[in-house]
Parts: C-alpha cells; sequence; structure tokens
C-alpha cells in the first residue's frame, strides 16, 4: 500500500528528472518502500558513493586496526604534501583544496592501473592543489575529489596495498556479491544490465557498464572516489550495517560503532560547513535529503542521482538509484526532485 501511494504522488514529477529511478525505504530497519519509475536497471554506476561504501569505509576499518586515525598526519607518509594536515581535513573537505582538476588528460592510458595510480600521485604531487588563502585554515568545506585521491595515497602506503587489493578485501568482508568496481573499465554482467549515463563525447559512445567519471575511467575504472557499480539491494544492506553500527551494535565485516559513532559525527564547525568524516550532513534549506531529516543525518550523492541518506533521529534509511545525466550532465532536474523524494518518503512512514 505505501508503495502505490507513493507512487501515486511521485506521478509524473520524475519527468523531465531522470529517465528512471529505484527507491528503497526502511524505517526501524524494516523495508517500507520499494520502487521503481520509468526505465530502470539492476546496476547503476554509484559514483560518489564509492567514497562511502569504498574510502571511509575503509579508513574506519583501518581506524579499528589502528593503521590511522583522523588525527594521522599527511607529512609522515607523503613527504610532498605542503601542509600540516590530518585526514580529518581531508573529509571533511576543509584542507582548502582545489575542487577538481581533468587529471585524466594526463594519464597514460597504456599503463596498468597501478601504475596510473601512481602516475596520479606524481603529478598531484608537483602541481598547484590548493586554493589561494591567507589563513592555515581550518578552511570553509569545498567539496573536492583531490581530498580523496590524496587520502588514498596515504592509506595505500600505511597498508603496502594496491586500492585493488584493499577493495577486494572490503568487498569480502561486507559480502558484497554484485557491487564491484569494473577494473579495466569491463563489465562484469551483460551491458544491457546496466543503467546507460552520459553520451561521451571524449570517449565517443554512451557509458553504460564503464564509469562516467572521467579521471576514475582514465585510472582504469577504480579509484577512491567513484568507480563503483552496484544495485539497490546491496546498497541499502550496506546503509542498514551503518544504521546498526550508529545504534551502537557491532556489526560482522563493518567498522565498531565506536569508530563508526566517531566518523559519522560532525567534523567542522556548521558556519564551514556540513560534513562528517567522509559523510556529508544535511544543510539548511538545501539539503539532498529534503526538509524532514534531522541535523544528525548522514549520507552521501552521486553525480549519475544516485544516494544514500539514514537519520538515526526517524531510524529512516533511504536510497535512490538513477542515471540522471543520460543522455547528458546537463540535466539538472534531479536536484530538484531528490529533496521532494526524500520528503515524500517521510510524510509517508512518519
Amino acid at each position: 500500500m505505501k508503495d502505490k501511494v507513493f507512487l501515486e504522488k511521485l506521478g509524473v514529477q520524475f519527468v523531465g528528472a531522470t529517465p528512471g529511478l529505484r527507491l528503497q525505504a526502511y524505517l526501524g530497519g524494516r523495508k517500507k518502500i520499494d520502487i521503481g519509475a520509468g526505465k530502470i536497471y539492476k546496476y547503476y554506476d554509484l559514483a560518489s558513493l564509492t567514497k562511502i561504501l569504498f574510502s571511509a569505509n575503509l579508513m574506519m576499518r583501518l581506524n579499528d586496526e589502528k593503521k590511522l586515525s583522523l588525527g594521522s598526519r599527511l607529512k609522515s607518509e607523503l613527504k610532498w604534501y605542503q601542509r600540516d594536515h590530518v585526514l580529518k581535513n581531508l573529509l571533511s573537505h576543509s584542507a582548502g583544496l582545489i575542487w577538481w582538476k581533468p587529471y585524466y588528460k594526463e594519464i597514460n592510458l597504456e599503463l596498468t592501473p597501478e601504475e596510473r595510480f601512481a602516475q596520479l600521485e606524481q603529478i598531484i604531487s608537483t602541481s598547484p592543489i590548493f586554493e589561494d588563502f591567507k589563513t592555515a585554515g581550518p578552511h570553509k568545506a569545498v567539496y573536492s575529489d583531490l581530498d580523496l585521491f590524496i587520502s588514498s595515497f596515504y592509506y595505500t602506503k600505511v597498508t603496502g596495498q594496491s586500492l585493488q587489493e584493499l577493495w577486494t578485501e572490503q568487498r569480502e568482508r561486507l559480502n558484497f556479491r554484485t557491487t564491484n568496481f569494473h577494473y579495466l573499465n569491463k563489465p562484469d554482467f551483460k551491458r544491457e544490465m546496466y543503467a546507460p549515463t552520459e553520451d561521451s563525447e571524449w570517449r565517443g559512445r554512451v557509458m553504460q557498464g564503464e564509469v562516467h567519471d572521467e579521471n576514475t575511467w582514465a585510472l582504469g575504472g577504480i579509484a577512491p572516489h567513484a568507480g563503483l557499480f552496484g544495485e539497490i539491494d546491496e546498497l541499502s544492506a550496506w546503509g542498514l550495517k551503518l544504521r546498526k553500527a550508529m545504534r551502537g551494535d557491532n556489526v560482522k565485516g563493518f567498522a565498531t560503532s565506536v569508530t563508526t559513532l566517531k566518523f559519522t559525527k560532525r567534523a567542522i564547525k556548521r558556519e564551514l560547513g556540513d560534513w562528517a568524516s567522509g559523510f556529508m550532513m544535511p544543510t539548511k534549506g538545501t539539503a539532498s535529503c529534503g526538509k524532514y531529516f534531522s541535523v544528525t543525518s548522514v549520507g552521501h550523492t552521486g553525480f549519475t542521482g544516485t544516494s544514500l541518506w539514514y537519520d538515526p533521529k526517524r531510524d529512516l534509511l533511504v536510497t535512490i538509484l538513477s542515471n540522471r545525466v543520460h543522455p547528458t550532465r546537463t540535466n539538472l532536474e534531479f536536484a530538484k526532485l531528490r529533496p521532494k523524494l526524500h520528503d515524500w518518503v517521510t510524510e509517508s512512514l512518519t
């Protein structure tokens, strides 16, 4: 009944915002809404949800293993890094780094993904990467992929493992069966099972089963900030593990509750931005999770039209997968629809 009511409320609202979407909502850990609208697919490009499913999740585990902490100084492993920052500065996007650069134009595609990752570090370590701030910081948060790149240079050195090796371990721990990077940009399943994203002029085709993000594609399909593909059920299953850990339970294969709570609490002053360590928090008036989610909520969005948000106050989890960038990223209507989706879910369930 909830699904029918929700679909009626959604109506034609999604038309023009995205070719289709999947949405699930859990209240008190129980699935209450599970819908699809428009043209839907089994698998989606998760985009920046990779930042929480892989990078933040990995650093939480490494914190439990005492291999790093939010206070780890970057210069201890990255001698080239120009500021006296700690991991927390990067994960709260308050280090003053430039938000993005087209590294895909410089990466040598003839190299292996591991060699391309090393080349990227060389490029970043020898080029300007900071905004021109007059103070040492922390700075007003600027959402930056470079924060994740530099974090990954740090944790691969701490562990002595490649991104692929670290992901393989994490994937097994989390019991992901289909969620995966597409190494060398080769999809795990038939291409038609993946939601198409952008008609890429640079790559000369519609991306389907190949990562939308250019820098990740040039790195060989695996990166700390983007590259994961997955389905709604496994995304929600991960969200439910996050929920349990935030509610005080230790979950097999997940970071401890103590560490999870450390990473999911506010990391910077409100006037600087709304960030925990690796996780977004709602910004009043413009939150992608709508107007009802509490200020202690955490989540993340993805450029392709994906998101995961959990509100511990309402005990409400909402996951969304879409391909709003198909056929072009210039379609910005989904940014208006997503908060409404969360509002409708909240109004329907609470």
